[in-house]
C-alpha cells in the first residue's frame, strides 16, 4: 500500500487470486495488493486489473484489456531471466526466451475492482471497449 500511495497510482495490475499459475509467491502478492486496494488503503486507486488466468476464464470472467507483448519481448524476457531460481519453470512456460512464443504473445487482463465495486458488470467497463 505504501508504494501505491507514494506514487498516487490510479490503476494497479496484479496477479489473480490463483496467482495465474498457483505459484505461492504470486498468490501472496495478489492477496496483499487486492486487500490493500479493495480495503480502502489506496485512496488514489480507481481500478484494479488482474491477469486473466485460465481459472478466471473457465469461471466466465472476460478480459477488458488485451496486450501484444511481442514488441516489448526483450524487456519481458530480461525480467523473466532475472528470476534465476525459477528459470526452468519459466522455460517450460515460455520456451528458451530468445523470441516471443506465439501462444504467449497476448496477455489479457480482467477488471477485478473499480471505484469501490468488486467485479464490475460488463456495462460498467465501457472505457475498455476499444482497447481489446
Amino acid at each position: 500500500a505504501d508504494l501505491i500511495n507514494r506514487h498516487g497510482l490510479d490503476t494497479v495490475v496484479t496477479f489473480p487470486e490463483d496467482g495465474g499459475n498457483f505459484h505461492p509467491d504470486h498468490m501472496a502478492v495478489s492477496a496483499a495488493v487486492t486487500k490493500a486496494v479493495t480495503g480502502g488503503r489506496c485512496a488514489s486507486v480507481q481500478q484494479l486489473l488482474v491477469v486473466c488466468s485460465e481459472t478466471l476464464t473457465a469461471n466466465g470472467v472476460r478480459p477488458v484489456l488485451s496486450m501484444d507483448v511481442k514488441p516489448l519481448w526483450e524487456v519481458k524476457a530480461a525480467a523473466l531471466r532475472a528470476h534465476r531460481s525459477q528459470i526452468e519453470a519459466i522455460r517450460r512456460y515460455f520456451g528458451d526466451l530468445r523470441e516471443c512464443p506465439e501462444n504467449r504473445r497476448f496477455e489479457s487482463f480482467a477488471l477485478r475492482w473499480m471505484n469501490g465495486k468488486d467485479w464490475p458488470e460488463a456495462g460498467e467497463t465501457e472505457q475498455f471497449d476499444n482497447l481489446l
